[in-house]
């Protein structure tokens, strides 16, 4: 994943730059991006309240953020096409997994009006789940370390929050 796309926060570990227009470089010749102002792939700013349509808020990694093609042409915007009278608020976030779409969730769409949620879960998912550090590449093309937020079980059974907020400092790839 090429950190040029994304910046720092101190909740989820990263988003998307906001409000970035840029063309990514792809095997298939490249793509266009463009993110909204809170940081997420998407042609307008998510607003709190619904205004007729159905909304439906998407969670998810790479495949619901549309790595490799541009914005219209994620599954979500097909979708929003095909139904017609819905709204689809897209939060996928390439390389996170379920714990950071959980904070995503709380951080940016809690409240949010909304109809559905759907969190897209990939069998890679669980991998990230168990990490506490993710691999980047930083704006020299090299292999960096990132920490990342996480959930430990306590003894008593309940979900603690680790790593949060999330160290910023890069860790070299040895």
């Amino acid at each position: 994943m090429n950190r040029q796309l994304y910046q720092y926060h101190p909740s989820v570990g990263y988003t998307f730059i906001p409000d970035l227009k840029a063309r990514v470089q792809h095997e298939a010749g490249g793509y266009l991006i463009r993110t909204n102002n809170k940081g997420f792939r998407s042609e307008v700013d998510f607003v709190p309240k619904k205004k007729g349509k159905k909304r439906i808020l998407l969670f998810g990694d790479s495949y619901t953020a549309g790595d490799g093609v541009s914005n219209k042409k994620r599954y979500s915007d097909q979708l929003m096409d095909c139904i017609g009278n819905v709204e689809i608020y897209n939060f996928g976030l390439s390389g996170s997994g379920t714990d950071q779409q959980y904070l995503i969730y709380k951080e940016f769409a809690e409240n949010l009006e909304h109809d559905l949620i759907i969190i897209a879960v990939l069998v890679e998912n669980i991998r990230r789940v168990n990490a506490k550090f993710r691999f980047y590449l930083n704006e020299k093309g090299q292999r960096v370390c990132y920490q990342k937020p996480y959930f430990e079980v306590q003894a008593d059974g309940v979900l603690a929050l680790q790593n949060a907020p999330v160290p910023k400092r890069e860790i070299p790839y040895i």
